[in-house]
Order: C-alpha cells, then structure tokens, then sequence
C-alpha cells in the first residue's frame, strides 16, 4: 500500500512538473495555426475578371437588336479573351444591355478595367459600371474608337453582396440603325487592408497600425514592383509578390516623418517598367494603383512576429517560475 501511494504521488509530480510543457505546446500550436490562417490566400473576389469563361456572370437586354453578349476574341487585353457587346438596327432611347455578377464588397477597394468603346454613325451610347443601383464609371461610346487602359473605381464605399454590373446604354433615338461594338477585359482588384490575412478593407490608418497590406488580383505571371508614395509624392519603399494572379505588398509607414502623413498612394509596375522616383498621377506605365490615407496621430506597434515572439517569452518565463515552484515543494 505505501509503494502505490509512493507511486501516485510520483505521478502527481510528474503531472505538475508536464502541466506547463504541455501549455507551451498548446500555445504555440495554437499560434501556428493561427498565423497560418492569416497567411493563406483569400479565395477570388471576381469570378472569371478576364472573362476567359463566363459562367458566372449573367447577360441580359432590355431591346432584342442587341445581339447577345458573349466573349471575344476580336479585342482583348489580357488572356484569349474579352466581353463584347454589340448591336445592330433600331435600338430605342435608354434601352441597354449589361453582363453582371454578385460580389462581395467588403473585400473591395480599387477595381480596374480596360475597355474599348465604339458607336457607328453618332454617339448613340454610353458605356458604364454599376454597383448595385449606382453608376460609378460612364464614358460616352463616340464614332471614334477609343481605348480605355486602366480604368480604376474607388469602390471602398459600398459594402455587403452587391451585383457588379458593366452596361451599354441607348442615350439618343436613332434616326437610322444604329451600331456599336464595345469590349470590356482585364479586371484587377488593388486595395489596401489592416491584416495580413486581407479580409478587411482599411483606408484610413492611424495610432497603433504602422503597416498597409496590400492585395490585389487577376494578375498575370510576370515580375512586379510596387511602388509607396508618400503624401509628398516621394517614393518610400518598394515591394511585391507574385503567387498564381495575386500580388501582395506590405508597408511601414510610421518611420517617416509628419510631412509624409496624408493620403498614399500604392501603384504597381511590371517588368521593364519600375516605380519612378516620385508619384505620376495616372501614370500609363502603370498597372493599377490604390490610395489610403495615413493619420498623423499614427505610431509604431510590434510586428506580428516580434509579438509572436513576446508571447513565447512570456510562456517561457512562466514556465520557469511554475517549475520552481512545484521543486519546492
């Protein structure tokens, strides 16, 4: 009977002695996975963005002398194909057609596009994007045909499931038939987010958030640079990724001085451009760009990894005391 209390007792210690252990373990795993929730890729914002299938947007017309959008490969920018809208005959005043799909506009900032507009005979119409009921980009579809490189939305305003809707639209009633042809291709997303997991929208920075992340998608295999500017147009650091079409960045913002506290801009190059050495506003060269506003009242924090490592430490230094403790006794 005295050498199974013996036992028990020695047992108990041993348990008192792996309780800390098995808490560091915890933690740390607990941390991991953490950190590698955060680090994983954000599922696709825009379906099908170079409209290389179509399966998930929804075409739809208002006068039946549009003929049926559909993609193309007449015009395109990107990839084999583009979307094009087209329309022969007699086509009455405010009628349109549009191709559109659901998206989740929480993780939207910027969306850019390229675009090809063309009306025959007069401008009889106009090209626009929508978010739900609003129109936030129109151009006029002259007899001229014009290119559209870049195109960008600040759409950082809407929220929640809204359709995203590209649209030609009747403006004038013919005197004759009327025709027009207009592509659009190439959607990116850009933005700017407070974490590193990209999964809230963030434009607005101040006290304790001295890092943007940026993320964007639909870009093609390539090399990429992305250039930060400060509110002063001065280019404080440069910095991207490439993994599949995503492009990451990250920057700190808080060691530079008052003057460079305003609103940012992040702007994207491809090989052979590079971001210049000041900040050009709709640059040609560019790829896409995204601005965020920094807060003067902004001051450093820890890195996620610095504090990763503190809470180590302090686990560590836990463990050191509880070890004691339970020797003593």
């Amino acid at each position: 009977m005295k050498q199974y209390r013996r036992l028990v007792c020695v047992r108990r210690s041993h348990l008192k002695k792996l309780a800390p252990i098995a808490m560091l373990f915890i933690m740390l795993v607990f941390m991991l996975l953490t950190f590698a929730t955060l680090a994983s890729a954000s599922p696709d914002i825009i379906q099908e963005p170079s409209f290389e299938t179509v399966g998930d947007w929804t075409y739809s017309e208002t006068d039946p002398d549009f003929i049926i959008g559909a993609r193309s490969e007449d015009w395109k920018t990107q990839g084999t194909y583009s979307y094009k809208f087209s329309s022969i005959g007699t086509i009455t005043n405010t009628a349109y057609c549009q191709v559109l799909q659901s998206v989740n506009f929480d993780l939207l900032d910027t969306i850019s596009f390229d675009a090809y507009l063309w009306s025959g005979g007069n401008t009889r119409f106009k090209a626009s994007v929508f978010v739900g009921a609003s129109e936030v980009w129109t151009k006029p579809c002259t007899t001229a045909a014009t290119v559209y490189l870049h195109e960008e939305i600040d759409v950082s305003g809407y929220s929640g499931s809204q359709d995203l809707i590209f649209r030609i639209t009747c403006i004038k009633n013919p005197t004759t038939g009327q025709d027009q042809t207009n592509y659009f291709d190439n959607i990116k997303t850009w933005g700017s987010f407070s974490d590193l997991g990209h999964s809230t929208v963030h434009n607005v920075f101040t006290t304790g958030e001295n890092d943007v992340y940026m993320y964007g998608e639909n870009f093609e295999s390539g090399t990429y640079h992305v250039g930060f500017y400060d509110a002063d147009g001065t280019k404080t650091c440069s910095d991207g990724t490439l993994t599949t079409d995503t492009l990451a960045a990250q920057c700190k913002f808080t060691v530079y001085p008052d003057s460079a506290y305003g609103t940012w801009h992040a702007v994207v190059y491809k090989e052979p451009n590079s971001p210049p050495a000041t900040y050009i506003a709709n640059d040609p060269d560019r790829v896409v760009e995204d601005s965020f506003y920094v807060q003067q009242g902004a001051i450093p924090e820890f890195p996620a990894v610095i504090a990763a490592i503190a809470v180590c430490m302090l686990c560590a230094v836990a463990y050191v005391v509880m070890r004691r403790k339970v020797g003593k006794r």
